[in-house]
């Protein structure tokens, strides 16, 4: 049995097909990799890291 503080952990394919991930499909295929799962704070931190980086051009 888990406790109240383990929070769920998802694969890359999860995070990918979940509805709530519609605009951000492309970006979760390239940041998560196939053999890990995710939390959905991690994931969220690795969306925002991302958005952050600078545009380099």
């Amino acid at each position: 049995m888990s406790s109240k503080n383990e929070k769920s952990k998802f694969s890359k394919t999860a995070f990918i097909e979940a509805e709530a991930n519609n605009n951000s499909r492309n970006l979760l295929q390239v940041l998560l990799k196939e053999d890990k799962t995710y939390t959905q704070d991690e994931v969220a931190k690795l969306v925002m890291d991302w958005n952050k980086k600078e545009v380099k051009g």
